[in-house]
Protein backbone atom coordinates (compact mmCIF):
# COMPACT_ATOMS: atom_id res chain seq x y z
CA UNK A 1 0.00 0.00 0.00
CA UNK A 2 1.52 3.74 -0.91
CA UNK A 3 0.93 6.37 1.11
CA UNK A 4 -0.82 8.90 0.71
CA UNK A 5 1.25 12.34 0.50
CA UNK A 6 0.31 15.60 1.60
CA UNK A 7 0.30 18.73 -1.22
CA UNK A 8 3.00 20.09 1.26
CA UNK A 9 6.25 19.74 1.29
CA UNK A 10 9.05 21.40 3.64
CA UNK A 11 9.91 24.14 0.89
CA UNK A 12 6.74 25.54 0.73
CA UNK A 13 5.84 25.72 4.19
CA UNK A 14 5.77 28.93 6.79
CA UNK A 15 4.62 32.39 5.89
CA UNK A 16 6.13 34.75 2.90
CA UNK A 17 8.25 37.93 4.30
CA UNK A 18 5.14 40.03 2.88
CA UNK A 19 3.07 38.53 5.06
CA UNK A 20 5.08 39.03 7.90
CA UNK A 21 5.81 42.52 7.00
CA UNK A 22 1.82 43.11 7.19
CA UNK A 23 1.41 41.46 10.25
CA UNK A 24 3.76 43.93 11.98
CA UNK A 25 2.48 47.21 10.09
CA UNK A 26 -0.70 46.58 11.61
CA UNK A 27 0.24 45.76 15.07
CA UNK A 28 2.32 48.69 14.60
CA UNK A 29 0.13 50.92 13.75
CA UNK A 30 -2.49 49.60 16.60
CA UNK A 31 0.34 50.07 19.55
CA UNK A 32 0.64 53.56 17.87
CA UNK A 33 -3.00 54.48 18.64
CA UNK A 34 -2.95 52.51 21.89
CA UNK A 35 0.12 54.02 23.64
CA UNK A 36 -0.72 57.46 24.52
CA UNK A 37 -4.34 56.15 26.10
CA UNK A 38 -2.36 53.34 27.89
CA UNK A 39 0.17 56.20 29.20
CA UNK A 40 -2.71 58.23 30.17
CA UNK A 41 -4.32 55.63 32.11
CA UNK A 42 -0.96 54.77 33.60
CA UNK A 43 -0.78 58.20 34.75
CA UNK A 44 -4.28 58.72 36.01
CA UNK A 45 -3.48 55.68 38.32
CA UNK A 46 -0.71 56.91 39.86
CA UNK A 47 -2.04 60.23 40.67
CA UNK A 48 -5.15 58.41 42.15
CA UNK A 49 -2.84 56.57 44.38
CA UNK A 50 -0.64 59.35 45.52
CA UNK A 51 -4.03 61.35 46.50
CA UNK A 52 -5.71 58.53 48.43
CA UNK A 53 -2.11 57.93 50.48
CA UNK A 54 -2.16 61.65 50.85
CA UNK A 55 -6.26 61.58 52.29
CA UNK A 56 -4.92 57.85 54.15
CA UNK A 57 -1.31 60.30 56.00
CA UNK A 58 -3.72 63.25 57.13
CA UNK A 59 -6.51 60.44 59.14
CA UNK A 60 -3.82 58.76 60.64
CA UNK A 61 -2.26 62.35 61.85
CA UNK A 62 -5.63 63.22 62.87
CA UNK A 63 -6.34 59.88 64.60
CA UNK A 64 -2.72 60.09 65.62
CA UNK A 65 -3.60 63.27 67.44
CA UNK A 66 -7.18 62.16 69.40
CA UNK A 67 -5.08 58.82 70.46
CA UNK A 68 -2.29 60.51 71.97
CA UNK A 69 -3.53 63.61 73.25
CA UNK A 70 -0.51 65.51 71.51
CA UNK A 71 -0.66 68.19 68.14
CA UNK A 72 0.51 66.54 65.13
CA UNK A 73 1.44 68.66 62.08
CA UNK A 74 1.59 67.42 58.29
CA UNK A 75 3.87 68.76 56.16
CA UNK A 76 3.71 68.33 52.36
CA UNK A 77 7.09 68.32 50.42
CA UNK A 78 6.55 70.27 47.69
CA UNK A 79 9.80 70.61 46.70
CA UNK A 80 11.35 66.61 46.75
CA UNK A 81 11.14 65.16 43.48
CA UNK A 82 9.31 62.09 44.74
CA UNK A 83 5.13 62.86 46.56
CA UNK A 84 6.24 62.93 49.96
CA UNK A 85 4.30 64.27 53.34
CA UNK A 86 5.91 64.46 57.00
CA UNK A 87 4.04 63.66 60.41
CA UNK A 88 5.17 65.32 63.45
CA UNK A 89 4.09 65.55 66.93
CA UNK A 90 4.89 69.26 67.66
CA UNK A 91 5.13 68.19 71.50
CA UNK A 92 8.10 65.82 70.87
CA UNK A 93 11.30 67.48 69.52
CA UNK A 94 12.87 64.37 69.79
CA UNK A 95 12.05 62.84 66.71
CA UNK A 96 12.28 64.85 63.00
CA UNK A 97 8.93 63.33 62.54
CA UNK A 98 7.87 60.36 60.32
CA UNK A 99 8.30 60.73 56.84
CA UNK A 100 5.84 59.32 53.69
CA UNK A 101 7.34 58.66 50.17
CA UNK A 102 3.82 57.64 48.79
CA UNK A 103 3.37 55.64 45.69
CA UNK A 104 4.70 52.73 46.47
CA UNK A 105 7.67 51.39 44.28
CA UNK A 106 5.61 52.14 40.94
CA UNK A 107 6.45 56.26 41.55
CA UNK A 108 9.92 57.45 40.34
CA UNK A 109 11.09 60.84 40.59
CA UNK A 110 8.77 63.86 38.91
CA UNK A 111 6.52 61.20 37.87
CA UNK A 112 3.65 62.89 40.56
CA UNK A 113 4.20 66.20 41.91
CA UNK A 114 2.17 67.68 45.05
CA UNK A 115 1.96 70.99 45.07
CA UNK A 116 -0.37 73.10 47.82
CA UNK A 117 -1.60 76.46 47.01
CA UNK A 118 -1.03 78.40 50.10
CA UNK A 119 0.78 77.16 53.40
CA UNK A 120 2.81 73.75 53.92
CA UNK A 121 1.65 72.50 56.61
CA UNK A 122 -1.33 71.55 58.77
CA UNK A 123 -1.53 70.92 62.28
CA UNK A 124 -4.30 68.72 64.37
CA UNK A 125 -4.42 69.65 67.87
CA UNK A 126 -4.99 67.21 70.94
CA UNK A 127 -8.79 67.09 69.77
CA UNK A 128 -8.08 66.30 66.00
CA UNK A 129 -9.42 69.14 64.85
CA UNK A 130 -7.18 71.63 62.87
CA UNK A 131 -5.42 73.83 65.05
CA UNK A 132 -5.37 77.47 62.72
CA UNK A 133 -8.62 78.24 61.27
CA UNK A 134 -7.27 80.51 58.50
CA UNK A 135 -5.43 77.85 56.42
CA UNK A 136 -8.52 76.76 55.50
CA UNK A 137 -9.15 75.15 53.47
CA UNK A 138 -5.88 73.56 53.26
CA UNK A 139 -5.61 71.90 49.86
CA UNK A 140 -2.83 69.45 48.57
CA UNK A 141 -3.06 69.08 44.90
CA UNK A 142 -1.86 65.82 42.90
CA UNK A 143 -0.76 66.47 39.32
CA UNK A 144 1.07 64.35 37.20
CA UNK A 145 4.77 65.20 36.56
CA UNK A 146 4.47 64.87 32.71
CA UNK A 147 1.85 65.96 29.94
CA UNK A 148 -0.98 63.41 30.29
CA UNK A 149 -3.55 62.91 33.16
CA UNK A 150 -5.94 65.00 35.33
CA UNK A 151 -4.85 66.29 38.77
CA UNK A 152 -6.31 65.14 41.83
CA UNK A 153 -6.29 66.71 45.31
CA UNK A 154 -7.68 66.38 49.04
CA UNK A 155 -8.87 69.33 50.92
CA UNK A 156 -9.08 69.60 54.23
CA UNK A 157 -12.02 71.77 54.49
CA UNK A 158 -13.32 72.45 58.22
CA UNK A 159 -12.00 73.48 61.58
CA UNK A 160 -13.42 69.95 62.45
CA UNK A 161 -10.96 68.46 59.76
CA UNK A 162 -13.46 66.88 57.38
CA UNK A 163 -11.28 65.68 54.52
CA UNK A 164 -12.98 65.32 50.81
CA UNK A 165 -11.24 64.64 47.54
CA UNK A 166 -11.81 66.48 44.55
CA UNK A 167 -10.70 66.06 40.74
CA UNK A 168 -9.44 68.40 37.92
CA UNK A 169 -11.11 71.69 38.13
CA UNK A 170 -13.30 71.01 41.28
CA UNK A 171 -10.13 71.58 42.90
CA UNK A 172 -9.64 75.16 41.65
CA UNK A 173 -13.21 75.94 42.55
CA UNK A 174 -13.52 74.56 45.87
CA UNK A 175 -15.50 76.25 48.42
CA UNK A 176 -16.35 74.88 51.81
Amino acid sequence: MKRLRSAHNAATAGFTLLEVLVVMIIAGVLAGIAAPDWFTYLNNRRVTTVRDEVRQVLEEAQNRARSERQSQTVTVNVSDPLPTLSISSTASTASAGDQRVLGGDGIRENMVALSTPGSTTLTFDYQGLVDDSTALPFIIEVAPGNVGGKKRCVIVATILGSITTREDNECDTFTP
